[in-house]
């Protein structure tokens, strides 16, 4: 499934790479989303989130993946300055669905066939 992700046009990943992130948050917060990931998608979601514009969770996905990636490897905590992040996901006004939501009925033309 990962090599088929990967090639997938960035319209369809999209759909996948944001929603995936919104649940893994949702989940356990960014710390979750990293862990399960393996970084497997870190560079598409990150591309998705600035294609479709979502510049405020797009700014929260490369400080928690900064964060991340400067923490050391064999760390038993979580991550402390995961916290205030994950508080400023819930608290936008629209959530990642949302925004894909509407991305996708804003362009059609990349998703149907007349």
């Amino acid at each position: 499934m990962n090599k088929r992700l990967h090639a997938m046009p960035q319209p369809w990943r999209l759909i996948y790479t944001i929603c995936w992130l919104q649940t893994e948050v949702d989940n356990g917060g960014h710390e979750q989303f990293f862990s399960n990931g393996r970084g497997e998608f870190d560079d598409e979601t990150e591309a998705d989130l600035q294609f479709i514009r979502a510049d405020h969770f797009l700014k929260l996905f490369r400080d928690a993946r900064q964060f991340l990636y400067s923490a050391p490897a064999d760390r038993t905590e979580r991550i402390p300055e995961f916290e205030p992040l994950d508080a400023a996901f819930y608290a936008q006004p629209k959530s990642p669905y949302v925004l894909v939501g509407e991305h996708v009925l804003s362009h059609l033309s990349d998703y149907c066939i007349d």
